[in-house]
């Protein structure tokens, strides 16, 4: 998982998905990020059908939570609403494969950050920022104990 610059320098979550596995689709989630997703590109349906490569029922199904897009629908839906291949997955709840070294916690605070709208994304972003660098300056102080207590 990695952080990078979204609009404005609001961080946001990113995940790579070079070569990814799908993991437990939340499709609601997903059609809720593809629909403002679409207001932001100005698209409406029949826009990203066209740009995606794809028919208007199956924009439809994807926006009713309906039916998942496969690889080639995520590059489509990408290239369409100009953003990096990367956002589909992680709105989709895809795992990368290569990120079988993830703990248990770090999959369950991905899951919890995959289910959030975008406004939730980016505050939950900053506030991870901001513990990271907490933490790094508990380390740096000689304790990795909030409060103090260092050995």
């Amino acid at each position: 998982m990695a952080f990078y610059a979204s609009k404005g320098s609001v961080p946001s979550i990113m995940v790579g998905a070079s070569n990814w596995e799908v993991g437990v689709a939340n499709l609601n989630a997903f059609a809720h990020w593809l629909k403002d997703a679409m207001r932001r590109a100005d698209l409406n349906q029949a826009g990203l059908a066209a740009k995606a490569g794809v028919s208007a029922p199956t924009v439809s199904a994807w926006l009713h939570a309906r039916v998942e897009p496969n690889e080639e629908n995520c590059r489509g839906i990408a290239r369409a609403l100009r953003v990096p291949v990367e956002d589909v997955y992680a709105a989709l709840g895809r795992i990368p494969s290569g990120d079988d070294e993830m703990t248990p916690e770090e999959r369950q605070i991905l899951a919890i950050i995959r289910g959030m709208n975008q406004r939730q994304q980016e505050a939950a972003a900053r506030v991870f920022l901001e513990l990271r660098e907490y933490l790094d300056r508990l380390e740096e102080e000689g304790s990795d104990e909030p409060g103090g207590g260092g050995s």
